[in-house]
């Protein structure tokens, strides 16, 4: 350890996809540099799934200290990024304060933007309200629980209905049955007077005319990637270890604990990992045990491996998105390491080379091993690209709503739409709906 090394008002961000080795590489890094680790994986905040959200087991974390994770209860409603930027923000004073470097960890986008950018997300609480004098703050208080005490009372179909009305725009970003981002988008509307669509368009202009401003001045970033057979080989191989380590007992306990909850699609319970297992946790014990039983519980690690590749393809997209957010003066440096092949033996030497390097106050050699290069050439806005990538599509042929455009265009030129488009020209030539 560089014991030696002031390490105030330094801080390291490692993200990039599933399986590309953050957990490994925070703690290699915290070893060398009296390291500390924040959580920045949405889903591995909640108590329990340890197996499911791929926890860092207690041997894997070698004595290294992991904050934000295991603490809130899966009952409750969505952990807010509002909460996680101000209890982050606590525990890196606190980190620093005992001279420890803090290094965040985590593959959650907005988690980490948040916290490593001061002016991007849209505030509707109290916060927000600040300026209100003391005498009215009880009011704020009973008008905030009010307006939350009517969001919870609506369901997914209710809230999105009325999205459509107040905010159109918004709509058309966030599929229906996303009843967490519905529900943001009308908080935000409602404690504020403003639609979400108009505030994330003065925030647009205000980052292209001032930039967004680093939180930490002195911070590093680390984007790990790997070639995607890699990648989905170590995703596959992932599931298999899971059964290994119990996932079927801990499915089935969490099952028991929490089934009344279930159906309510917010926090762990958007995991992948849980969602795809319901037919077979439905089952009574004894239908567990028949050949059905097998098949359902090997049905659903089929659907994990699907559904963590196509997460970790979003995932890799979002250096984009990082990479925008800055204007070129405000840019923290960003090292994008390639951990396709020997990982301990290429990957981590270099990274902690960098972090050396970052940590004396030298400049950064960032033209090694960037396998997302390609990503800084493209020429659309962070906002077009934005509205482009969560768009919502829908598709009258099939009656699918379909969250992006490259998603979309995937579905029209897909043997189904194509099958019942052919299908209605034959029947039908005047009524094509798509």
């Amino acid at each position: 350890m560089r014991s030696s090394l002031s390490f105030k008002d330094f801080i390291v961000f490692i993200t990039g996809c599933t399986g590309a080795g953050k957990s490994d590489l925070g703690v290699e890094i915290a070893k060398q540099f009296n390291g500390e680790i924040i959580n920045a994986d949405s889903m591995q905040i909640y108590k329990g799934l340890d197996i499911v959200t791929n926890k860092i087991t207690e041997e894997e974390m070698c004595g290294i200290p992991h904050h934000l994770m295991s603490f809130y209860s899966p009952d409750k409603m969505e952990y807010h990024v509002h909460t996680f930027r101000e209890s982050a923000i606590r525990i890196i004073n606190e980190i620093w304060a005992r001279n420890h470097l803090p290094i965040v960890v985590g593959g959650t986008a907005y988690y980490m933007e948040a916290l490593l950018y001061q002016n991007h997300l849209i505030e509707t609480s109290s916060q927000q309200l600040g300026w209100f004098c003391f005498l009215r703050l009880q009011f704020i208080t009973l008008f905030l629980d009010d307006v939350q005490s009517k969001l919870s009372n609506m369901d997914s179909d209710e809230a999105y209905e009325m999205l459509l009305q107040v905010d159109p725009e918004s709509a058309a970003q966030v599929h229906r049955n996303n009843t967490y981002r519905v529900k943001r988008a009308l908080e935000i509307f409602m404690t504020s007077g403003k639609r979400k669509s108009e505030w994330l368009k003065d925030q647009q202009t205000q980052n292209e005319n001032i930039g967004v401003n680093i939180r930490f001045s002195k911070s590093l970033v680390i984007s790990l990637d790997a070639n995607v057979k890699v990648l989905d080989n170590r995703i596959n191989a992932r599931v298999g270890k899971m059964l290994n380590l119990g996932l079927r007992e801990e499915l089935e306990a969490f099952y028991d604990q929490y089934h009344d909850i279930l159906p309510a699609k917010y926090g762990v319970l958007q995991s992948i990992g849980l969602k795809e297992f319901l037919p077979y946790l439905q089952l009574n014990k004894t239908e567990q045990l028949t050949i059905k039983g097998e098949n359902l519980l090997q049905n659903g690690c089929e659907e994990i491996k699907v559904h963590t590749r196509q997460y970790a393809r979003r995932q890799r997209k979002y250096i984009r998105k990082l990479i925008r957010r800055a204007s070129e003066d405000k840019k923290p440096p960003i090292l994008l390491l390639d951990t396709s092949d020997d990982f301990y033996g290429q990957a981590v030497p270099m990274a902690i080379k960098s972090v050396e390097t970052f940590l004396s106050g030298n400049e950064l050699s960032l033209d090694e091993g960037i396998p997302l290069a390609e990503f800084l050439l493209e020429s659309p806005t962070y906002y077009d690209y934005q509205v482009e990538a969560n768009r919502i599509f829908t598709c009258d042929l099939c009656k699918l709503e379909i969250h992006g455009y490259q998603m979309y265009q995937n579905h029209l030129n897909g043997k189904k739409h194509k099958s019942k488009l052919k299908t209605l020209r034959t029947s039908d030539p005047d009524d094509l709906a798509c």
